[in-house]
């Protein structure tokens, strides 16, 4: 895992369409509900920009969320 993300490009270019996420704050249920309503991961691509955790208390959930996501998805999802 550590392997992969680390050969990713310091710049990315991004097709659309696309969804751009701000800061999750350890919001597990906000990212849920966002990606309910945005699309499936394989159908749209999306662009996480940082802030996973520190104020909620799901801040571990949120970031494995993430992982798995790009783990299943590499070339969709974006983590800045």
């Amino acid at each position: 895992m550590s392997i992969t993300i680390a050969k990713e490009p310091n710049t990315i270019k991004v097709g659309e369409p696309i969804v751009i996420v701000g800061d999750l704050h350890g919001q597990f249920y906000d990212l849920i509900h966002m990606l309910e309503k945005a699309g499936d991961p394989a159908d749209i691509n999306y662009l996480f920009l940082g802030d996973y955790v520190d104020r909620g208390i799901y801040g571990i959930e949120v970031v494995l969320v993430l992982l798995c996501i790009k783990v299943s998805y590499f070339n969709i999802l974006s983590i800045i």
